[in-house]
């Protein structure tokens, strides 16, 4: 579903206001063979510099929304588990072209899930976040690297805990 300015419809342009994207499934794959996640690849291609962006970033509600974290060996996909999240993604007031992100996750097995929130830049290619409540074990075993969930199994399944804030992020191919 997609909300839209009417006053600029009418006068010949589409300037979205909000993007309501009902059950997406988003891939997190890494490939085993050269170490990189898919959306290492996709910033490495960047974003051309003459693209323009909209004038006001839409803002994007994900209900009921899956993350599957995968890898790739030998030309075969492998899903390692699935998390149930939903979330959105809000223009950034005081950076223009930047998005404010919060993901819940909604089918935790362990009260409370993980809380995503952080900023997401496409133009600057920058993303930061924090993951609140994340359990070291389970399926965020799989939000992982490959090198580091052998890690875990070499040591009998590793930690258990919960880690109250963890913060992760990449600067324009920097990862």
């Amino acid at each position: 579903l997609i909300e839209h300015e009417v006053r600029a419809l009418l006068l010949g342009e589409f300037r979205p206001t909000v993007l309501n994207i009902t059950r997406p499934v988003i891939y997190q794959t890494q490939n085993l063979a050269t170490g990189k996640f898919n959306f290492q690849i996709l910033l490495e291609q960047g974003l051309e510099h003459d693209t323009p962006l909209p004038p006001i970033l839409p803002e994007i509600r994900l209900p009921n929304a899956q993350i599957k974290f995968c890898e790739v060996d030998d030309g075969r996909l492998t899903v390692l588990g699935t998390v149930d999240f939903e979330g959105q993604l809000i223009a950034n007031p005081d950076q223009t072209g930047t998005y404010d992100f919060a993901l819940r996750e909604t089918k935790s097995l362990d009260a409370p899930g993980a809380v995503i929130t952080g900023t997401f830049s496409p133009r600057n290619q920058t993303f930061e976040m924090q993951v609140d409540h994340f359990a070291l074990k389970g399926p965020h075993r799989n939000w992982l690297p490959h090198a580091w969930r052998k890690y875990w199994d070499e040591h009998e399944q590793g930690p258990t805990a919960t880690v109250p804030k963890l913060r992760l992020g990449i600067e324009q191919n920097q990862y």
